[in-house]
């Protein structure tokens, strides 16, 4: 193990090209778990030795901190991570990868109420737009802050339909299940994409829950507070989720949904939507913003569209996702815990914010709109985000980058700086707010991702056929209790009477 964790630490450390020389005076270093999204898929930062040195030594004149990314493997972050985290001989001061309640009950990480006191003020200017959102990273037993959030309410699972394709169906875009439905059909019938190799309808499990099961039930998707006995239930025993996943089955039945939908991975779903094959996606924003551009270069005229009012027989069909408890945390063995703390504060600026992404202002991008906050990559290729080390959703709605100066904003941008924070036309689980210990919860319910996995298979098994939906009743009533969901339901309702008790 040892000899593993030197090999990774060199290997980081070769990655980093730290300079020879740094400003003069005090300087603190860190090391913190490396972080690339957007580019995570290509692999890791590729700077060239000056623009990555220059980079450096710009954030080591402002705050005195100088920044080590430490790249952990990809696919097994987590695993290698906690490795390190166990190794006492390992610097590492900064990490991004989990939930603070299970570090805090381990004594890992360190409180930060002094240190954002101290040296945290931008960061708290910045999250006073949410005054809810300490409570995510708060043990509320002690009042000790464990981290810095990352994240806020989200609304990221639209169905995205091609528009090019239903105006030449003489279609109007569809607001409504039952519109969808129509629209589907037709996308079968006429198969726009030839050869029939059209997919009316991509998706996947965690897009149906949070993007569709809205407009068949009170709640939307997630736990949820049964009156008739006060319990905390899973969103998939939630009145109207039968039906919702009875649509969804009718659309496999029918072939609208494309047979393997819950058998590919991101490659296959980023090729077929750059083929021109997918008609109606009930996917995460991303698949077809990302891709757009791509189809575009075949086929000019493609767009995907999406209705922000989508809605069924209950009311929107989209589910808003609370904030959860994944933070920046430092941890407790670092020498110098007030530079990270600095460093983070350093990100709340949005011009920092971007150039730890982008590179250097004036080099590697520059201003089209500051007010706007629109920018632009130059041509340079430089410099490839090693010290993008704080991806929150607070500052990513200033990264709107441009293709050029007199460019409008790519779907891409557009959606994540703006429409992934819609709070209206959209529902919110029956206990939003509530904010459940994931520690407390392994603790008081041992069994519950086994009961996750029933859930997820059990109801791929009723989308595909493998099940008769005549089966739906007997699964919630007799084979989830039998399976042991009642243990989980006890301990949700342990933790929602204990907060809402207060």
């Amino acid at each position: 193990m040892k000899k593993m964790l030197s090999t990774l630490l060199a290997l980081a450390l070769l990655l980093c090209f730290v300079p020879a020389v740094l400003a003069e005076g005090d300087v603190e270093s860190i090391v913190f778990e490396g972080f690339l999204p957007m580019r995570i898929f290509e692999g890791r930062g590729d700077s060239e030795p000056e623009a990555y040195a220059a980079k450096e030594q710009e954030i080591v004149d402002a705050i005195g901190v100088q920044p080590i990314p430490l790249w952990l493997p990809y696919g097994s972050e987590t695993e290698k991570l906690n490795v390190l985290i166990a190794d006492e001989g390992t610097q590492l001061d900064l990490i991004t990868t989990g939930n603070w309640d299970e570090y805090a009950k381990s004594g890992v990480i360190l409180p930060l109420n002094d240190l954002l006191e101290q040296y945290g003020q931008d960061i708290l200017a910045a999250y006073s737009e949410f005054p809810g959102i300490w409570d995510y990273v708060t043990d509320s037993a002690t009042g000790n802050i464990y981290g810095v959030p990352r994240t806020l309410p989200l609304t990221q699972h639209p169905i995205w339909m091609r528009e090019d394709w239903f105006k030449a169906l003489g279609m109007e875009q569809p607001h409504t299940v039952a519109e969808l439905d129509a629209l589907l059909a037709k996308l079968y019938e006429a198969d726009p994409a030839g050869n029939g190799q059209t997919i009316p309808l991509l998706l996947d499990l965690d897009s149906v829950f949070n993007g569709l099961s809205g407009a068949y039930t009170k709640y939307g998707y997630g736990t949820w507070l049964d009156e008739s006995d006060n319990r905390i239930k899973p969103g998939i025993m939630q009145e109207g989720m039968k039906d919702c996943i009875a649509q969804v089955a009718e659309w496999y039945e029918k072939g609208y949904v494309y047979m393997d939908s819950f058998n590919i991975d991101t490659t296959k779903i980023n090729e077929l939507i750059t083929a021109g094959r997918v008609g109606v996606s009930l996917l995460i924003y991303s698949p077809i913003c990302i891709n757009l551009p791509e189809l575009q270069k075949t086929q000019p005229e493609a767009n995907y569209v999406y209705s922000p009012d989508f809605s069924g027989d209950k009311g929107f069909a989209e589910t808003c996702a609370a904030p959860t408890n994944s933070c920046m945390m430092i941890l407790a063995r670092s020498e110098h815990p007030e530079a990270s703390m600095k460093y983070l504060n350093w990100f709340m600026d949005k011009t920092n914010f971007i150039g730890s992404y982008a590179g250097r202002i004036g080099i590697d991008w520059e201003w089209v709109d500051e007010e706007a906050s629109t920018l632009v990559r130059l041509d340079t290729e430089t410099y490839d985000g090693e010290f993008y080390a704080f991806p929150n959703n607070l500052m990513l709605r200033y990264l709107n980058i441009l293709g050029s100066a007199d460019e409008e904003p790519t779907l891409y941008t557009k959606f994540l700086t703006e429409d992934s924070y819609r709070t209206e036309g959209v529902k919110y689980c029956g206990d939003y707010g509530t904010l459940y210990s994931t520690a407390r919860l392994k603790e008081l319910a041992p069994n519950m991702s086994d009961i996750d996995t029933m859930i997820e298979e059990e109801t791929i098994n009723f989308i595909t056929g493998v099940r008769s939906m005549d089966e739906w009743d007997s699964f919630i009533n007799d084979e989830l209790p039998a399976a042991g969901v009642d243990k989980v339901i006890d301990a949700y309702t342990t933790l929602y009477n204990e907060q809402h008790a207060k």
